[in-house]
């Protein structure tokens, strides 16, 4: 993502492209639609062959309904399945006992991308930060329990919480 780009966006909207949420405008697609396969309604997010072939002429108001009534009838749209797992992810983050390094920089990304102006050396932080906590290093997976002492880890846990 540029920084023109991002300068762009709203908080919630550059929050939601930090996180890979989508627009409840946006395709509800999952990569696999039972329609190739001769269905006249997709088994993964429900919409009829029809909503699928004019997708693209459609406004964002017709869209978002599509994708409101498809995930109350139950289908996995690709927006509602994110959020479920940003959920989880956002559970863990209630408390510090057991906070890994990568929940904890989970955590500092969500603050910073809630910030009113942020710069283009902010982006790049970020960017670092995101490479850090979806790279599979050991390091992401310690404790921050681990790395402080008893009474330095108190004192944080009781700000925190």
């Amino acid at each position: 993502m540029t920084a023109n780009i991002d300068k762009s966006l709203s908080n919630s909207e550059r929050l939601s492209s930090v996180l890979g949420e989508a627009s409840l405008a946006s395709t509800p697609c999952r990569g696999v639609c039972s329609t190739t396969i001769g269905d006249l309604r997709c088994k993964s997010c429900g919409r009829h062959q029809e909503e699928i072939t004019n997708w693209n002429s459609f406004n964002d108001v017709q869209k978002k309904i599509i994708n409101l009534r498809n995930a109350a009838e139950g289908f996995k749209i690709r927006q509602v399945e994110s959020q479920e797992t940003r959920w989880r992810e956002l559970q863990k983050l209630k408390n510090i006992d057991n906070l890994t390094i990568r929940d904890a920089i989970k955590r500092i990304i969500l603050v910073a991308t809630h910030q009113s102006n942020m710069t283009q050396q902010d982006h790049k932080c970020i960017d670092i930060l995101n490479k850090i906590i979806i790279s599979d290093h050991k390091f992401n997976d310690l404790a921050i329990k681990s790395l402080m002492s008893d009474e330095d880890y108190g004192s944080v846990k009781d700000k925190y919480e």
